[in-house]
């Protein structure tokens, strides 16, 4: 366990009525999230004036602030020779097929076994990013990664090689330049067999670790889809988000009622066959290879569980009574 730094602050005037997470996330340079933060109050970690308070709490000047918040470990992944399907590779990028149950970097839970400790071992001199985040309590480095997969969903992953071609894709991700197109087996129809959602999307205000469609506070999310075809009672969907939100697919396809089956988190369904995970793949990636203006598409073909359950749903996964 790491070792507990007691701190003590006194509040100043400017920091009267602030709320006691919000002012402790300021004050730790947020190094922890405000979930952390939150459990740690109800721990009975923080002491105002010698007491334990609420997280709601607000602070007034001159307040005396006792914190026991334990200080975070921070880790370095370590290489492990796991064998990568490897779609494309030249000078500049490497793009990755990734399999469905492999996390892509290491956290809470899941250090060993990730796309991370694979390229540790297969490409030891992956570019950093030029900045590091102070958020992370483990290694921050990124190794050339500039987007993400659930552990769940299958599919395209680019890594950069290097530090040119590493900030040349990352500036069109923060564009919105690339263009992802995912294959989903959802639940029912959608009303249009094609259209678009557009929902803002942030935090669950019932569980911290789910996303929800949130007109308050909620950023833009905006997804494009189409049916492809129908599969038993289920259907099997094209869908392309415009923005990348956190589990914005998953959630987008939720809100019109048709939600990506075998999802623990947003469904609520069941089905007579067995379903092995959320049935979302990441299909293509179309973006400008850094070596040029050449626009270039990588796609990655159906993983296996994906097309039996495609075929067995097709036969007889009809939705159980």
């Amino acid at each position: 366990m790491p070792e507990e730094k007691p701190k003590e602050v006194i509040v100043n005037k400017n920091n009267s009525k602030k709320r006691i997470d919000t002012y402790l996330r300021e004050i730790l340079l947020h190094r922890y999230s405000r979930n952390y933060i939150q459990n740690a109050i109800k721990q009975g970690k923080v002491l105002i004036n010698g007491t334990p308070v609420s997280s709601n709490y607000r602070i007034k000047e001159s307040d005396r602030i006792l914190i026991n918040v334990p200080e975070k470990i921070r880790y370095r992944a370590k290489p492990e020779n796991i064998p990568l399907n490897i779609i494309h590779e030249d000078n500049d990028i490497i793009v990755v097929n990734k399999s469905p149950g492999m996390v892509v970097h290491p956290a809470c839970g899941n250090y060993t076994g990730t796309l991370v400790n694979a390229l540790l071992h297969h490409y030891p001199d992956l570019p950093e990013p030029a900045r590091k985040s102070a958020k992370n309590p483990l290694d921050s480095s990124r190794l050339g990664i500039v987007h993400r997969l659930d552990k769940d969903t299958s599919g395209v992953i680019v890594v950069a090689k290097n530090q040119p071609a590493l900030s040349l894709v990352s500036v069109q991700f923060a564009k919105r330049t690339v263009k992802k197109s995912y294959l989903t087996i959802v639940e029912g129809t959608p009303k249009k067999r094609k259209g678009f959602v557009d929902a803002p999307i942030g935090r669950s205000n019932f569980d911290r670790k789910k996303m929800a469609v949130s007109p308050v506070r909620g950023k833009n999310a905006i997804t494009d889809y189409s049916v492809i075809r129908k599969i038993g009672s289920c259907c099997l969907v094209e869908a392309k988000p415009r923005t990348g939100r956190m589990h914005q697919i998953r959630i987008h396809m939720a809100h019109i009622g048709c939600p990506v089956i075998g999802d623990k988190t947003y469904w609520k369904g069941k089905l007579k066959i067995k379903i092995p995970r959320q049935m979302l793949h990441a299909s293509s990636i179309t973006l400008v290879h850094p070596s040029g203006e050449q626009e270039i598409t990588f796609t990655a073909p159906l993983p296996e569980d994906f097309k039996t359950v495609m075929k067995t749903l097709g036969k007889d996964g009809q939705k159980e009574k």
